[in-house]
């Protein structure tokens, strides 16, 4: 655990929309099925034109571990990684909950931002790498952790959407990428701890249908 220097998350938000017949050279349209989740209450329904956080050469990078309607547990393939992927999924023991969901990466990809927002939050010491707050033009607040951020990137700063914001690097929790999601106005003070038996840190949104959608038909840099 470690402290995030945190600026306001006021911001003018702009929200870029690129349609695909408009998508940026270098962006192209990706799409996978879109499988049964369980009742999660209102999904969350990212704006068309964002860009998958993550690319690669593998396509395993847009697997999402979920939960399906039957309970049934459907984890990323992760050679050597035998914890639960999961939005809610046990750790520790069971003494606490998975607060995002870690998406499949290798060493040398590329982080990107997932929609246009500001950097509200900045930190480096979880398993000795780094973590980084945008707040999103859709309202979301999301924290990108286990990267490497990209040089000169700080808080306060604009990304735009498809902008290079990392790269995923090797630690001792593995390859991957940490995602959650939040509501505007809130935003992690660190690695959200949250523990067995509690309910949900105020304002943590469970990141599962949204991240599928940005699978199923995101653009990838």
């Amino acid at each position: 655990m470690f402290p995030l220097v945190l600026v306001g998350l006021a911001f003018a938000a702009v929200v870029l929309v690129a349609r695909a017949a408009d998508a940026a050279p270098g962006l192209r349209i990706v799409r996978c099925p879109l499988p049964a989740l369980r009742d999660q209450g209102a999904p969350l329904a990212p704006p068309t034109g964002i860009v998958f956080p993550v690319t690669s050469v593998d396509p395993r990078v847009r697997d999402i571990a979920y939960v399906d309607t039957t309970g049934a547990v459907h984890n990323n393939d992760r050679t050597g990684v035998s914890a639960d992927r999961y939005f809610g999924a046990p750790r520790d023991g069971g003494a606490r909950h998975h607060a995002g969901i870690d998406l499949v990466a290798h060493a040398g990809d590329g982080i990107y931002a997932m929609e246009s927002g500001v950097v509200v939050g900045m930190a480096t010491g979880y398993v000795g790498l780094d973590a980084i707050v945008i707040a999103h033009a859709s309202g979301v607040v999301a924290l990108y952790g286990e990267l490497r951020v990209a040089s000169g990137l700080k808080a306060g700063d604009g990304v735009s959407f498809g902008q290079r914001i990392g790269t995923a690097t090797t630690s001792s929790a593995g390859t991957e990428l940490h995602i959650e999601l939040w509501e505007h106005g809130h935003a992690p003070t660190s690695f959200t701890a949250w523990p067995a038996g509690s309910p949900a840190p105020k304002g943590l949104l469970d990141p599962t249908a949204y991240l599928f959608e940005l699978a199923q038909s995101s653009l990838e840099v």
